[in-house]
């Protein structure tokens, strides 16, 4: 009647393992919950400014929720960058384009794809002619100083062309 053998060692230590890494897991996923979740927030304030400016564009009063300054479920939108990028769109109509931005949220209007390592995902980015837009979406083609903003049809897109543009970004707006 020894004690622990070597087997039993070796199976709690893999035990142990198993648990500490389904707990890094589990933290990562929360992690990203958070960050969904901010990136979310960013979304709905982008889309009241998108609204905000559909009513100015209507005649109607600019009186509403939107506000150009931080707080809960609202954009900062001070010290912004401007630079100078080819802005092209894309639709659902286009081949390889799915209902969902490689960051997990539906593709809509108020949507552009970016170049993460020019504009980092989550920025508010104000695109002359098409309006405020989050960076939540990523392309193949997407490289360097190019943005792709979303359009509902093929026909937009088309339309849209492709455009030198100066662009304000406004990096992890909060």
């Amino acid at each position: 009647m020894g004690g622990v053998s070597a087997v039993d060692r070796w199976l709690v230590l893999a035990v142990l393992a198993l648990a500490a890494a389904f707990l890094l897991t589990v933290l990562a996923w929360i992690a990203l919950g958070r960050e969904m979740l901010e990136l979310m927030t960013q979304v709905q304030a982008v889309e009241r400014l998108l609204r905000a400016e559909d009513r100015m564009e209507d005649g109607g009063d600019h009186a509403g929720p939107v506000s150009r300054g931080g707080g809960p479920g609202r954009v900062n939108l001070r010290g912004g960058v401007e630079m100078e990028v080819l802005v092209t769109a894309y639709s659902p109509e286009d081949p390889g384009v799915g209902g969902i931005t490689r960051s997990g949220i539906p593709v809509d209007r108020g949507i552009v794809a970016v170049d993460p390592q020019v504009i980092p995902v989550g920025s508010v980015v104000h695109v002359p002619g098409y309006g405020y837009a989050v960076a939540a979406d990523t392309g193949g083609l997407i490289r360097g100083r190019r943005i792709d903003v979303y359009l509902p049809s093929r026909g937009e897109a088309v339309n849209w062309g492709a455009r030198r543009l100066r662009v304000t970004v406004y990096a992890n707006a909060k």
